[in-house]
This record gives C-alpha cells, structure tokens and sequence, in this order.
C-alpha cells in the first residue's frame, strides 16, 4: 500500500497541489494554477445555480487531483487531501479561527477541522494571529523550518522573514512564535508597476536581474534610507524624464526602494541576535543583495531556494502526523 498524501497550498492569487511520498516528504508532482481562492470565491458568487458553497470548492479540488494523477501516473484511490492558506478564510471553503501566538512550532496549536467528504478525508488547517497582524500559510512553512529556526535561533531573539506579496517577519522567542509583521512588499511592487504613474517608467516583462542591474538596486535601498518612501518614489520618474536610467534598470530602482523600506528597521534595531530568511529562487538575490547594503550587525542565514518547496510539504505532513493514526491509507 502506498503511503501518500496530497498537499495542497491554496493562497489568494494562485493554487499549488502536490502529491508527495509521506514516508520521504519527497514530491512526487506538482501542478499550479492561477485560480487562487479569491478568483474561486468570485465564480461561486456568480453562478446563476449557486451551488453549495463548500461542494463548489471541493469540486474544484476533486477536478485538480484529476489533472494531478492524471500528470504522476499514479492511481487516485481516495489519498487524503491537506488544505493550509486561505482555503480557511472568510473566502475560502470555511472561516475558521486562527490560532494564537505565542505559537510552538511542532503545530500542535493550529485549529484544523475535517471537511466533509465522501472522497476522500479532506483536512483543512487554520493561520495564526498575533496582537495585530494574521498569516495563513506561512505558519505550515514555519513548521516545516523547525529544525532550522532550532539550529539557528536557539537562544534569545530572532527573526525570521518570509518574502513574498505579502512579507511575513516572525519574531522567534524560545522556540515560539512570540509576534510577526506584515509588509506589502510584492503587491506594491505590482501595484506601482503597473497601475500608477511608474508604469511608463519602468519594465516588468522579465525579473530583476542582479548580474545587470545591481547598481541600480543597490541605489534603490540606498534611496530609500534617506528619503521617506512617498518621496523617494517620485526618483522612478525622475529618472525616466532626465534619461537618467533605462527602463530595465528603473525597475531595479524601484525594486531596491521598496526592498529598502521593508527592511531598513534593521539596521537600528539590536533586538535580534540572528536573521533567518526563507524565500524562493528569484527574491532570495535580491534579498542577499540587500542585506549587503544594510551591513547588518546580526548574522543573517539564507535557505537555499531549492528546499523551499520541501519546507511547505514538511510542515503540512506535521500536522497530518498529529491528525492520522497512521498516514496509510
């Protein structure tokens, strides 16, 4: 009997489902999907035959495991189904409640509930909340960066930053999740890019490239120390209209502006005695690169990009561990 699970990694803008070995945490397939829970939310709301809401979404589920079986070759017969992101919100299948900080990372904490299903056993798993922020889908990474966030900030203080549209920095405190913030980063970057004055000024068709633009970057996170960022904005167009940067290299500009004032509290802030950072192929440069022009007095560790993926699937095969008297089925 094969001992496997399916992981699913719902956010609002996108839709990620792997079928993974449990015994290993190996991902045995992945399929992706631009249909996030907000775009699922929309459709629901706009069927003329509204259907139940919670079948409408575990249709959609049932029609991706389709394709992912379909992909692996594997034969589907009834593998449960994990669901941690905003599949747990007020737009997702059910609204449940977060859970509190301070959080242990072994994720015993999470409120999770069984959906019904005559499918397949279907888990869904809540997000975590503070004094004033809230995160869903960060927490499993969390989990699954235990040994990491153990090896690493094992005493005193630390951070943890977890980039993305949403940037999460958690502040780690004994082994617990003690407080996070949220910066807009990726969405402003969106934003700004592509709806705003900026958008002639600058060009989005590919990803910031380093090994070109570094310069540019750096100028960006450098612009964004000494100006507040409202001001400091405006430099985009600036240097369009006085032919001061190309539009590949604005972009770079305004990438380090924005990377700048997330991250410009920790060049004053003592508090943390380690900074670890997490983050996929394409922001961890650009956070490294950063780094560089803080000159941080704290040791900063980079996760390799490539166990990114594996640290999303550890932490939701923790939780099934908790959840599973044995995970075969």
């Amino acid at each position: 009997m094969k001992n496997f699970m399916v992981c699913c990694d719902w956010g609002t803008t996108s839709f990620r489902m792997r079928l993974v070995d449990n015994a290993t945490a190996t991902i045995l397939c992945e399929i992706e999907s631009p249909k996030g829970v907000a775009s699922i939310y929309d459709e629901w709301k706009t069927e003329s035959n509204q259907a139940n809401r919670l079948t409408y979404y575990l249709d959609f589920l049932e029609s991706m495991m389709v394709q992912l079986f379909e992909q692996s070759g594997e034969v589907d017969d009834g593998i449960p189904l994990l669901l941690s992101g905003m599949a747990s919100s007020s737009i997702g299948m059910k609204d449940l409640d977060y859970a509190n900080t301070p959080f242990l990372l072994s994720g015993n904490q999470l409120v999770t509930e069984w959906i019904p299903s005559d499918r397949r056993k279907v888990l869904l798993i809540s997000g975590l909340r503070c004094t004033a922020d809230v995160m869903r889908g960060e927490e499993v990474q969390l989990l699954g960066m235990e040994a990491d966030i153990s090896q690493t900030i094992s005493r005193g203080k630390g951070l943890v930053l977890l980039p993305g549209t949403h940037s999460k920095h958690v502040v780690i405190e004994r082994g617990k999740v003690v407080e996070f913030s949220t910066f807009l980063t990726g969405e402003l970057f969106d934003v700004l890019s592509h709806h705003s004055l900026l958008k002639d000024s600058v060009d989005t068709s590919t990803s910031v490239d380093l090994s070109v633009d570094q310069t540019s970057f750096k100028e960006g996170v450098l612009a964004s120390f000494h100006k507040e960022i409202t001001s400091a904005l405006f430099e985009v167009r600036i240097n369009q209209l006085f032919n001061k940067k190309t539009k590949q290299e604005n972009t770079a500009f305004l990438s380090g502006l924005l990377l700048g004032a997330e991250l410009k509290y920790l060049r004053e802030d003592v508090e943390y005695n380690y900074i670890l950072v997490s983050c996929g192929p394409k922001l961890l440069p650009l956070y490294e690169s950063a780094f560089e022009v803080l000159s941080l007095h704290q040791p900063v560790k980079c996760i390799p990009a490539e166990d990114m993926d594996g640290l999303t699937v550890k932490g939701q095969l923790k939780i099934a561990a908790l959840h599973f008297k044995t995970i075969l089925y």
